[in-house]
């Protein structure tokens, strides 16, 4: 991390970052930046590296709505974990109730149906 050119208090938040994409497939722009800092990239490399995996199909991109804020997300879904995080959802409230749908593929699951259903 330290060889990407990550000092102090950037250090931690980019091992969270790595356990995040480990555990659940988010690629952050630091995870990118460790997995990739051996090539000589620039900032627009990065971009537009990240919007060839997007439209490659390798990574799936959602809009992450954050109060006022807004920003893109970055999945990888052959990362996903096969067991949600328990915190993959918010709690429910009390007049709400949860459903689960549940499809067996006899021969496995058709390609690009786990990205679809991600979202």
């Amino acid at each position: 991390i330290t060889e990407a050119g990550f000092h102090g208090n950037d250090v931690v938040r980019c091992q969270q970052e790595l356990r995040r994409f480990v555990r659940l497939g988010v690629l952050s722009r630091r995870v990118v930046h460790v997995l990739w800092h051996k090539l000589p990239l620039t900032e627009a490399h990065y971009d537009n590296a990240l919007l060839m995996l997007g439209n490659a199909g390798v990574v799936s991109c959602f809009l992450k709505e954050d109060g006022e804020n807004e920003s893109w997300v970055a999945v990888v879904p052959s990362r996903l974990p096969r067991v949600p995080d328990d915190n993959a959802w918010p709690p429910l409230e009390k007049s709400e109730s949860e459903y689960q749908l549940v499809f067996k593929f006899p021969s496995g699951c058709p390609p690009g149906v786990a990205e679809r259903f991600a979202a």
